[in-house]
């Protein structure tokens, strides 16, 4: 566009007092194009009055195209610059990373290991270019694994698993692996990605710490048996030895008592006979206590009448020693269980409701038990203040471990949840084999 008049232009007057203060007089802008769009413009200012003719005209359109062709070529020789080293930094990061990379084609033949794959695996660039991953196949893992994979990234979806492979050498080797299709503009996959993880030392220390469990779990498991087999022996001897003694010296009392009679001062014998009600009372005193000593130490109930019966005894004696109400629920009559095991969930559910008399502050315990799906299931929940979800995994909670220990050395599961002011539910679930009887619910 020429403007050959400033002042009288009407298609300049946006700009003509600004041009005429600094006494411009005639104007010519040509753009500067690039695939037919305007990117910036040459614009050239002249104190005369149609300074313009047509032959100069021509020469600034054209000087304009040439401009806007150089401008062009340093933006794309910037823009390749630039395009080259991101690429160089991206190829850098891949062949340098810490994880092995995979590129392969459609069909899964390798295009591109990185340098890690290859000081894992042990094979060099060439052995593996145009061969399958398969190459690394350990042998050890379920077919159903390939599958599963290759049917999820050709579905293009990710596929995110471990994997047991062989090094070249033969050695085996854990991966974990992400895998991803790679896609071009129209969401056509053409390649599939692969970034793996040696996780072979994480895996063995897993197992061994695996290992160190199942051997303290079984440790702990022989020393419960043990405390029971001492505390059976304990409670036989207990009941007895001492249950004897005292039948006998009831006896002894019963006869000297008969015999008081034949003595004939009045105020003696009314003596004697105090003496004799006086140790009476004792004796039967000490034989309440040896029978609850036993009893603590090796429930007879267990062994007479079976689990059910035994909690619910103990939670008649928790409420008299306590003064918490308890309720107990039975949904399904159970045959007498394997006796370490019933022995066990007889511990867990005594210190489950020693935790409630000591932390609690509970008046009410609801228990039920009940067999469902080849388990039993003991809840036991409280209306309390809640045990607080910090306690829950507190390394000085030693009644919580011993609880968590003993479950887990019946292969069993224990769920523990406390609101704050509405009280703690304790969820037992340990696997047996037992037959139901029926289904009637007991108060």
């Amino acid at each position: 566009a020429v403007c050959h008049n400033v002042q009288t232009d009407p298609n300049f007057a946006p700009w003509r007092l600004e041009a005429l203060k600094r006494g411009y007089a005639a104007c010519a802008v040509f753009p500067l194009l690039s695939e037919g769009k305007a990117f910036g413009a040459l614009a050239i200012y002249s104190s005369e009055l149609d300074a313009f003719d047509v032959m100069e005209v021509k020469l600034l359109t054209e000087l304009a195209d040439d401009l806007a062709y150089g401008i062009l070529a340093l933006r794309t020789r910037a823009d390749h610059q630039r395009a080259e080293e991101s690429l160089r930094k991206l190829s850098q990061a891949v062949e340098q990373s810490p994880a092995c990379v995979v590129i392969t084609d459609m069909k899964g033949d390798i295009e591109y290991v990185n340098r890690r794959f290859t000081q894992i695996t042990g094979y060099t660039v060439d052995e593996v270019i145009g061969k399958n991953p398969r190459v690394l196949k350990s042998g050890k893992m379920p077919e159903e694994t390939y599958r599963e994979l290759w049917a999820t990234i050709t579905a293009g979806k990710e596929w995110d698993g471990e994997i047991l492979n062989r090094k070249k050498n033969g050695e085996l080797f854990w991966e974990h692996a992400l895998i991803t299709p790679i896609k071009n503009d129209s969401g056509i996959t053409t390649h599939y990605l692969g970034i793996k993880e040696d996780i072979t030392a994480r895996k063995r220390a897993d197992d061994e710490l695996r290992r160190s469990r199942e051997s303290l779990r079984a440790l702990f498991s022989r020393l419960q048996q043990a405390r029971e087999g001492e505390r059976r022996s304990l409670a036989r001897t207990v009941h007895d030895v001492l249950g004897q003694s005292l039948t006998a010296l009831q006896m002894n009392l019963s006869w000297f008592d008969v015999r008081t009679g034949e003595v004939a001062n009045p105020a003696l014998q009314k003596a004697m006979r105090k003496k004799v009600t006086d140790i009476a009372e004792l004796v039967d005193s000490m034989t309440t206590t040896v029978q609850t000593i036993s009893s603590e130490l090796r429930p007879s109930l267990l062994e007479d009448v079976g689990l059910a019966e035994a909690i619910r005894s103990e939670s008649q004696r928790f409420e008299s020693r306590s003064g918490i109400t308890c309720k107990v629920e039975v949904l399904q009559k159970i045959t007498r269980l394997e006796a370490a095991r019933a022995t066990t969930i007889f511990r867990i559910f005594q210190e489950i409701m020693t935790n409630v008399a000591r932390h609690s502050r509970a008046s009410r315990v609801c228990i039920r038990m009940e067999c469902r799906s080849g388990s039993l299931l003991l809840e036991v929940r409280d209306n309390g203040r809640g045990i607080p979800k910090s306690k829950l995994n507190d390394s000085h909670s030693l009644g919580l471990i011993g609880m968590r220990e003993r479950v887990m050395s019946l292969a069993g599961e224990i769920n523990i949840e406390g609101r704050e002011q509405e009280g703690t539910t304790v969820t037992v679930r340990v696997p047996v084999k037992t037959r139901v009887e029926s289904k009637k619910k007991r108060p």
